[in-house]
């Protein structure tokens, strides 16, 4: 499961802000816990420069968690994008801070595709 940084903007209120999202991101204090390996952009593109060392460490995250990639190396976001809801009341929706798990016992982990 990925988000796009567009996608986070969007549910924060302004959708413009996607590269704020990004700088938000890179910038966070490492006791922080936030999983920015599952951000990508609007096309499924990896995240630019160094953000983790090397793009192949961001691939390589979401590779071991079962995100497929398409030919051109972008993710599958048909397969495996997820669209955070705007901050409303309701029930509780499924995040990125929560751990990809297997809970069909089908063997596939929730979210994506086999």
């Amino acid at each position: 499961m990925v988000t796009t940084y567009g996608a986070i903007a969007h549910a924060l209120g302004d959708p413009r802000k996607a590269r704020e999202v990004g700088w938000a991101l890179y910038a966070k204090p490492k006791e922080v816990v936030a999983p920015a390996h599952r951000v990508v952009n609007r096309d499924g593109r990896l995240s630019g420069g160094w953000a983790f060392g090397s793009p192949e460490v961001q691939r390589g995250l979401l590779e071991a968690e079962g995100v497929r990639f398409l030919a051109d190396g972008r993710v599958d976001l048909d397969g495996h994008l997820w669209w955070p809801a705007r901050c409303v009341d309701g029930p509780r929706q499924r995040s990125l801070f929560d751990p990809m798990e297997d809970t069909s016992g089908d063997g596939a982990i929730e979210g994506t595709t086999q």
